[in-house]
């Protein structure tokens, strides 16, 4: 072989390996950047050793909580909202100060105007209680959906009574009046739930939020 062909295969051959130890220096980068290392490739030469995936199990899993959290908190903006509104819009009971204490009446529930006062008296004189009707001292009606100025709302009949015996007993008990079962409670009970409600009404409309909305539907003046 003459020279110049043998110079010609050591140069190629020079050439072969400089280019070799290029490609292994840039593989060894790669491998370090992933974490690898380089006897590892050399042991898996099919590198089945790839870096962490940013989907893997573990991640999909604090994906699904993370989804579930915003949905709960979501649904609890929408119900705080929808509570909000039902305070701020729904007709309520008004009171000008803490209710008058009623130690003796009980209080029922009942739709319509259709029951009279001859039917709850039936009913009390019927009852399996035997109550005697000389402590039943007189029986009111009070038409909510008037007195409030709304409709749907359920009436309330009052019983008031004049022994305490006779208020503890029928405390809690069903009374079947109308072709239906009611239940009594006391009236000091149910006033301050509506007192407790106008409360709660009365804040939201003195909240500053609440101001600022009427400020700027002109319900107030700028300086309030």
């Amino acid at each position: 072989m003459s020279n110049n062909l043998r110079r010609k295969k050591l140069l190629h051959e020079t050439q072969l390996s400089n280019s070799a130890v290029e490609s292994d220096k840039k593989r060894g980068k790669e491998d370090s950047k992933h974490g690898l290392k380089t006897e590892d490739r050399v042991k898996d030469p099919a590198n089945t050793n790839k870096p962490p995936d940013s989907s893997s199990s573990e991640d999909d899993v604090d994906l699904v909580q993370y989804v579930r959290r915003k949905a709960r908190e979501r649904r609890r903006r929408e119900k705080a909202k929808k509570k909000g509104y039902d305070i701020a819009f729904r007709n309520i009971r008004k009171f000008r100060g803490s209710p008058e204490p009623y130690p003796f009446t009980l209080c029922f529930s009942y739709p319509g105007v259709d029951l009279t006062h001859s039917d709850v008296i039936d009913a009390l004189r019927n009852d399996v209680r035997q109550i005697d009707m000389e402590h039943i001292e007189k029986v009111e009606f009070i038409e909510m959906n008037v007195m409030i100025g709304t409709a749907g709302l359920e009436n309330r009949w009052l019983i008031t009574v004049n022994d305490p015996d006779t208020r503890i007993g029928l405390h809690g008990t069903c009374l079947f009046v109308g072709g239906k079962y009611v239940y009594l409670r006391y009236y000091d009970d149910v006033l301050n739930e509506d007192y407790r409600e106008y409360q709660r009404r009365c804040t939201v409309l003195e909240s500053e939020e609440q101001k600022a909305a009427n400020r700027v539907l002109g319900h107030l003046p700028s300086n309030v």
